[in-house]
């Protein structure tokens, strides 16, 4: 990798993986509900438009957009389907209940 104006030492991104992770997190929360509840036909530059405008309106101004185009092809990102037939990010607790007065852990 060269020493251009894209040259970035591993701890100067690491340093700034908290607020980055925070951020696309949330809005990607947005994103998918209005994804989920869009009508047919609709494109994803639109929805990731409308989920914009309503991330800045809820958090102020939305810094890592392109962070967030590479990220939502993560897995971390990737609907999940749960045994109750929702779908979204939300998963299942590992711990199973056993009985009435507790869980298994």
């Amino acid at each position: 990798m060269g020493r251009g104006d894209e040259y970035r030492l591993p701890d100067s991104i690491s340093g700034k993986w908290t607020d980055i992770n925070k951020k696309c997190t949330n809005f990607q929360t947005v994103y998918q509900r209005l994804f989920s509840g869009w009508k047919s036909g609709s494109n994803d530059e639109y929805i990731t438009q409308a989920a914009l405008v309503e991330y800045t309106e809820a958090n102020g101004h939305f810094p890592y957009m392109r962070c967030w185009q590479v990220l939502r092809h993560s897995p971390k990102w990737a609907t999940v389907s749960t045994p109750s037939g929702r779908s979204g990010n939300t998963r299942p607790s590992k711990r199973s209940k056993t009985n009435e007065s507790g869980y298994s852990g």
